[in-house]
């Protein structure tokens, strides 16, 4: 029964997600001051959260192998930060499953190579 209720949790939080970037939410927009403004949408328990990461909305899907919610966030543009390598590993370590450490990592060398192609189009 409480693995039923985590995946409603999770397909609520991803139809609120949803709702919010399809219009026009950032999903890399800063709240107050380290506060992410969908955050909330990707944890139900974000007071809890914040108070202990204090991390982007990407980073909480990810902690709670999300790949759906991840999923969602990059193709709206999420950005990753060294934390979220960090807990794409510890996920992998504490499921078992190496998927969202593959779909990070592959984002996260994607955003490597699209800042350095941005940095030698800015040089020249």
């Amino acid at each position: 029964k409480q693995g039923e209720q985590i995946i409603i949790l999770e397909e609520t939080a991803l139809n609120i997600l949803k709702i919010l970037l399809e219009n026009g939410a950032d999903p890399n927009m800063k709240g107050r001051a380290t506060d992410r403004v969908l955050f909330p949408a990707t944890d139900w328990n974000y007071k809890r959260y914040f108070k202990k990461h204090g991390d982007l909305a990407i980073n909480s899907a990810i902690e709670y192998n999300s790949i759906k919610i991840v999923k969602l966030l990059f193709e709206y543009g999420a950005i990753l930060d060294e934390k979220s390598v960090e807990l794409a590993r510890q996920t992998t370590i504490k499921t078992g499953s190496s998927e969202m450490e593959e779909l990070i990592m592959e984002h996260w060398n994607k955003q490597i190579s699209e800042n350095k192609k941005s940095k030698k189009g800015k040089s020249k």
